[in-house]
């Protein structure tokens, strides 16, 4: 059964979209189960989003100031994502069929002095100045992070963390500012270790990747995986690519 809430959250999304009509804006969300949000602002033009939430609690808060953006948004249970697409041409997909991950904007990566937040998402900025961004992040595990920052021309950014065994709590962070890089991290996506104490989880498969691109023309590649299984909460594994 659907709660109230949804309804309500609905008819905002789509009031929200509906004055940018004569933009040729277009948004569709679509909630199936209980005591999710949803909300879309699209003052740009030519914007397309696409919201899918089938679990519950989760959130998805979505603006397209800038103009020919692509946004899909899809969420399983307890996920939050934040998508800001500023510029022109950008592109992002958002999954997370995992529980209780995070994509939201914290200004900076984790262990830098910011602190990580307190609820689990995504998060994915593409800059005013931006142009022809690409932006993937597909969270299978639990408790993930991810934040993605693009500004300048043609960048692309790959993440994907976690499976469906266990729980992984990666931290993912990528900032690219210059054209033409391409980013890959790939953490715990094939993670082999037992989940010995259900306790934890399998947090111990925790890994951090922290990748700056400012050039033009990079390339980063970064794949972790955890094997052990152990009782540990402290991280397998610490990637930083300038």
């Amino acid at each position: 059964m659907k709660l109230s809430i949804l309804t309500s959250v609905s008819a905002l999304a789509l009031m929200s979209a509906s004055p940018a009509l004569a933009q040729d804006n277009t948004s569709a969300i679509t909630q199936s189960g209980n005591t999710n949000t949803a909300t879309v602002t699209q003052p740009g033009s030519t914007n397309t989003s696409a919201i899918q939430q089938t679990g519950d609690n989760s959130k998805a808060t979505l603006n397209q100031s800038g103009s020919s953006n692509t946004s899909e948004i899809v969420q399983a249970t307890l996920n939050n994502a934040n998508v800001a697409q500023l510029g022109t041409n950008g592109e992002s997909h958002v999954v997370q069929n995992g529980n209780q991950n995070d994509a939201i904007n914290h200004n900076g990566p984790p262990g830098a002095g910011v602190e990580e937040p307190t609820s689990y998402g995504v998060g994915v900025r593409q800059k005013a100045t931006s142009d022809n961004a690409y932006s993937n992040i597909v969270q299978n595990g639990t408790g993930a992070w991810a934040e993605v920052d693009q500004d300048g021309s043609n960048n692309s950014s790959d993440i994907q963390q976690g499976n469906d065994l266990k729980r992984s709590g990666d931290r993912a962070y990528v900032d690219q500012s210059g054209s033409n890089n391409i980013s890959s991290v790939k953490q715990s996506t094939d993670d082999k270790g037992p989940v010995s104490n259900p306790a934890f989880g399998g947090a111990n498969t925790v890994n951090y990747s922290i990748i700056n691109q400012s050039g033009s023309g990079k390339i980063s590649n970064v794949t972790q995986n955890a094997v052990t299984g152990e009782k540990d909460e402290s991280p397998n594994a610490l990637a930083t690519v300038n």
